[in-house]
């Protein structure tokens, strides 16, 4: 059977992972699930599901589930009460990981049938996590890298621009408290910068903004696959909706514009060196 390989977009949110789904979804060889901004996660979905089938704290959610679509039962002739319990019988881990396996194995079979030319399967992650890192499944990683402030900055705009809170933005937030909290996430990100290998790529939005062609031959020649930066620059207009600023160069360094001078302080405190070593001001 023809072999498919999951390309992950690692990405914080504001990083530029829609844009990146974009240009990987100019390619022939990559299937992509194309309603912007690409935010359809099956293998996500599917390795979830997987967990939650085995996981011992939570044996009951089956029938919990069924319970709200009692229709799935149709024509079963089976009034299904109960759920089943990993542990003494079941090899929960053991379950997990052979479940995840079929159900990663059909659903590439899937997309094989469907889109026979591809050679991959491209999806976002859920912030920096994704739950087939933990998995057997082989995959590429693309890990996108952006200044944390202007991610702050793109955050609060994106947010009043849709007049409601996303990307963990509490009700109580302010700018400075959201900064402390997402410290942590925001250093993650940032020790990833520079890593390249076969399987693992980083890219910082700063080169999709700014130099899109050099960026897509980049990762077009990483992949072995030829992308298009100008299908891209065609559909700018179709996904105005999603940006946050009027030109690429415009949403590169808005923090000093945009930003209190506590914030400022607190990002120069807390991570100025890996600021200056991923490359940015400190």
């Amino acid at each position: 059977m023809q072999r498919i390989c999951p390309i992950i977009v690692h990405a914080n949110g504001r990083t530029g992972s829609t844009l990146t789904m974009q240009l990987l979804a100019t390619a022939k060889e990559i299937a992509v699930p194309m309603t912007p901004p690409f935010e359809d996660r099956y293998l996500f979905f599917l390795h979830a599901l997987a967990t939650l089938s085995s996981t011992d704290d939570a044996p009951m959610f089956l029938p919990d589930a069924i319970q709200q679509r009692p229709e799935v039962l149709n024509g079963l002739g089976y009034p299904l009460y109960h759920g089943f319990e990993t542990g003494e019988f079941l090899d929960g881990q053991l379950f997990n990981a052979e479940l995840q396996k079929k159900l990663v194995e059909a659903f590439m079979a899937t997309v094989v049938e469907q889109y026979p030319q591809c050679e991959y399967y491209a999806e976002k992650s859920m912030g920096l996590s994704h739950p087939i890192y933990a998995s057997d499944t082989s995959y590429k990683k693309i890990m996108l890298i952006r200044d944390p402030r202007d991610i702050l900055c793109s955050v609060m705009s994106f947010n009043k621009k849709r007049k409601f809170n996303a990307f963990s933005w509490l009700d109580d937030d302010t700018e400075l408290s959201y900064c402390k909290r997402m410290m942590p996430s925001f250093r993650e990100m940032l020790s990833s910068s520079g890593t390249r290998s076969d399987d693992c790529l980083a890219i910082k939005y700063e080169a999709l903004a700014l130099r899109l062609g050099d960026t897509a031959k980049e990762i077009g020649e990483w992949l072995g696959v030829e992308l298009s930066p100008e299908v891209v620059i065609a559909q700018r207009d179709k996904f105005a909706g999603h940006m946050t600023s009027s030109t690429a160069e415009q949403s590169v360094s808005k923090w000093k514009k945009q930003l209190s001078a506590a914030s400022i302080a607190h990002f120069s405190e807390a991570i100025g060196s890996e600021l200056k070593e991923a490359g940015y001001e400190e």
